[in-house]
């Protein structure tokens, strides 16, 4: 059997239509497969996703209590210096009359030490003149 042109062009259209058809099934296989892997990774970053969403969420809901927390020991902070500086200044208006400066009772034990000390004279001028007599 002879080849002839025409026999050879056949052969080669067949050959090249069976590596067309052997690339179109090559190829078709390969987007499948690329198909699923990204069908799996929508599915795995899908569940990320909801994962981060709930972490998040809980996230706020913690921050927000220890929000709520720390706004009420401030509160309470607040009061408790409202309430020191009130007694401060209470105290602050009774102390002139409940407390008597050092210098104010050294002042006050002279005059009685000198009231004393003129009576304790005077007694001995009266005793003095009293033994004359």
């Amino acid at each position: 059997m002879e080849i002839t042109p025409q026999v050879a062009v056949a052969i080669c259209i067949a050959v090249i239509g069976g590596f067309w058809a052997l690339a179109k099934l090559l190829m078709m296989q390969t987007f499948k497969q690329l198909d699923e892997r990204f069908a799996t990774q929508d599915t795995a970053r899908t569940k990320a996703q909801e994962h981060w969403d709930m972490r998040f969420a809980q996230q706020d809901s913690a921050r927000s209590k220890v929000q709520e927390h720390w706004d009420q020991r401030f509160a309470q902070i607040e009061s408790l210096a409202r309430s020191t500086d009130k007694d401060l200044l209470m105290m602050r208006g009774d102390l002139p009359n409940l407390y008597l400066r050092r210098e104010d009772y050294i002042r006050g034990q002279s005059t009685i030490e000198a009231k004393l000390d003129a009576i304790a004279t005077e007694l001995k001028m009266v005793q003095i003149k009293g033994s004359k007599v």
